[in-house]
């Protein structure tokens, strides 16, 4: 059995009924035949329209997906539940943290995972794009709507407003800094463009009055060391951050500004893309 699809059988061996798992099947489908067509094939003029969702239910969760986006989707959700990215370091999972930041949110599938069995669980998600933060919205409210709290809003190293690239059928494309990203077979001319507004992390926390935080999760897109960069006052009362780096070059900028404030690494994922976790170093907040 391939890795992949070890992988899928083990989401479906999670979901709730057969329905659930022929969705998944389905959704394979649909993503074997776009990878073997050319680009055209999935022009977004022959998509479902924006209102049409279908649901997973996963573990007591109901995950809404739109149709357009479904392929990606399963993805992502292959990422967070089956291979728990961003959990994967002892300390970085719902038992631990209480309050936790967001940076990144997409469909909402991390805070989402995070939020189960934890009743007391406090998060605020944040997704800069407009399709993602809708499906954001409404896969909160079908699940956690008290624990949750989402704001459509992208973080930089100060207040501006940005240009965010996305991709009109993979939802997982989406920065303020595409080309930081090595994603070879994206086309740029089928990239789609929208302003979005932008704070810098320490705005953020003034703004919503943020305390002390358990954890900080970051997954952005090749943006992640702006953010990092502006938000060094949350950073000296945050106990951990996992952030996703893109390259060589993030990989050593994002490990040099949380060291220089007192992180420790803990956990460096092998691979151009991939987690690393830092903890406050002890004698701080631990």
């Amino acid at each position: 059995m391939s890795g992949r699809k070890r992988r899928l059988a083990e989401l479906e061996g999670m979901t709730e009924s057969s329905a659930d798992a022929e969705l998944i099947r389905h959704i394979e489908k649909l993503r074997r035949r776009i990878m073997k067509g050319p680009g055209s094939a999935l022009s977004p003029r022959t998509d479902p329209t924006p209102e049409e969702s279908w649901e997973l239910h996963l573990r007591g969760l109901t995950l809404s997906l739109a149709p357009r986006f479904a392929p990606a989707s399963i993805d992502s959700i292959l990422d967070i539940f089956v291979d728990r990215i961003h959990r994967r370091c002892p300390g970085f999972g719902p038992a631990e943290n209480q309050r936790i930041l967001d940076i990144g949110a997409n469909e909402g599938f991390y805070s989402l995972a995070m939020c189960v069995g934890r009743p007391d669980m406090r998060v605020v998600s944040l997704e800069p794009d407009t399709r993602n933060y809708q499906l954001l919205r409404r896969n909160i409210a079908l699940n956690f709507p008290r624990r949750i709290e989402t704001y459509r809003l992208a973080l930089w190293d100060q207040s501006v407003e940005l240009e965010l690239s996305t991709h009109p059928w993979v939802n997982t494309i989406s920065s303020v800094a595409i080309e930081n990203l090595d994603q070879s077979w994206v086309d740029p001319r089928v990239l789609e463009r929208q302003r979005v507004p932008a704070l810098s992390l320490d705005e953020l926390a003034r703004s919503l009055d943020l305390a002390d935080l358990d954890l900080i999760k970051i997954d952005v897109e090749g943006a992640e060391a702006e953010v990092l960069r502006g938000g060094r006052e949350l950073l000296s009362r945050t106990r951990r951050v996992v952030v996703e780096v893109h390259g060589g070059a993030s990989r050593r900028r994002c490990t040099s500004i949380l060291r220089d404030l007192g992180f420790v690494l803990k956990l460096e994922e092998a691979g151009r893309f991939g987690d690393l976790y830092f903890r406050r170093r002890r004698g701080g907040m631990d």
